[in-house]
């Protein structure tokens, strides 16, 4: 039986809910971010405390996103300040983690909050508003639906014959799909300056303390690409911020994305299993069905690559040390990472691409 790894419950009709009646409340956040009205934010995030302890025990699983989707902007907002927003409504505390227990995730908002959950139009959740901002959020948006998609089709070639034409089929759509982050970061590039996102957005998504635990705010490496990564060629554990990265990120997705990449451990990554197939099938010509998956795969790296230079020559524009206001990213590291994740993309490229020119890997 295949996972459900749809966007449910960060679906369309769940960024529709509003369980804390907080429309009202959140069409007035960028009025009061803009003017750093501590109280405004508190008394706010006190209104839909209030109001989620009365109905957070009767909530579907989807109402319990949306309601920690609103609290979220809210946290966001006060941390922003150097206010602990626990310290300021010790309630929320509890509100969060009874909302956490009944979605089984952690008690604040997520990437998948601020992105896929967000409703469109008049009533999208902003910090700021304007169109830089909203060009942050439908890149988060379509990209994580893109991935979820890609995850899919992956993780369905993990029994197949690297020679059925599905292995191909499967790469190809996948390889299209990756074209939506592609052309989400090239939206960034063109619409949010490093500048505005570095000084004036970046400080929304520091973590926050709940229960005793910080936790992260919503970062764009709660995308789980990592799955992606995962199935392709497995866990890299080298290097300790990179491993710790791959420790951290689960959390911050859905008990169905958690429960298909804890189960990918000892499996069978594509990249090796195509290469170990080139070896053994060195069938004449370019049109063999194993040469037709392997440069299905090889365009699926190709499209990974490209992603991750744009990001990477974004991030660092922003991490500039003449404008950043923190030394570190919205996940906690630095933009050091950002190359070793594409250093460990393009090393594997490098590899399938040796095996498909008849080369000895590494040679």
């Amino acid at each position: 039986m295949p996972l459900d790894l749809s966007l449910k419950p960060c679906s369309v009709e769940t960024a529709a809910l509003d369980p804390l009646d907080a429309d009202t409340v959140l069409r007035d956040l960028p009025r009061m971010n803009a003017t750093d009205d501590l109280t405004a934010l508190v008394d706010a995030l006190d209104t839909l405390t209030r109001r989620a302890r009365r109905v957070a025990t009767h909530l579907r699983r989807t109402e319990c996103v949306a309601a920690t989707r609103d609290l979220g902007m809210l946290l966001g907002s006060i941390r922003r300040l150097g206010t602990q927003p626990v310290s300021a409504v010790p309630e929320v505390g509890d509100v969060l983690l009874e909302l956490a227990r009944r979605t089984r995730a952690v008690p604040r908002d997520t990437i998948s909050h601020y992105g896929a959950c967000n409703p469109r139009g008049s009533r999208q959740r902003m910090y700021l508003g304007g169109t830089a901002e909203a060009a942050m959020i439908e890149s988060v948006r379509v990209s994580e639906q893109a991935v979820h998609q890609a995850i899919d089709h992956l993780w369905r070639l993990e029994q197949a014959d690297v020679a059925d034409p599905e292995f191909a089929r499967r790469c190809a759509a996948v390889a299209t799909l990756l074209d939506v982050p592609v052309l989400a970061i090239d939206l960034i590039r063109d619409d949010v300056p490093p500048q505005f996102f570095a000084q004036r957005m970046r400080p929304f998504f520091e973590a926050v303390r709940i229960g005793g635990t910080d936790y992260l705010g919503p970062a764009p490496a709660q995308i789980p690409f990592f799955v992606l990564d995962t199935l392709l060629w497995g866990a890299e554990r080298g290097d300790p911020d990179h491993a710790r990265l791959q420790d951290e990120m689960p959390l911050y997705n859905s008990v169905e994305i958690r429960a298909l990449h804890g189960g990918l451990a000892g499996g069978r990554p594509l990249v090796p299993r195509v290469v170990t197939a080139l070896a053994e099938h060195r069938a004449p010509g370019l049109d063999s069905p194993v040469q037709t998956s392997a440069r299905a795969l090889a365009e699926v790296l190709r499209k990974l690559v490209v992603f991750r230079g744009r990001h990477l020559s974004y991030a660092r524009r922003g991490h500039d040390r003449r404008i950043r206001v923190l030394d570190h990213g919205s996940a906690g590291h630095t933009v050091d990472l950002l190359k070793v994740v594409l250093a460990h993309t393009r090393d594997h490229q490098h590899l399938l691409q040796q095996a498909m020119a008849g080369r000895p890997c590494g040679g």
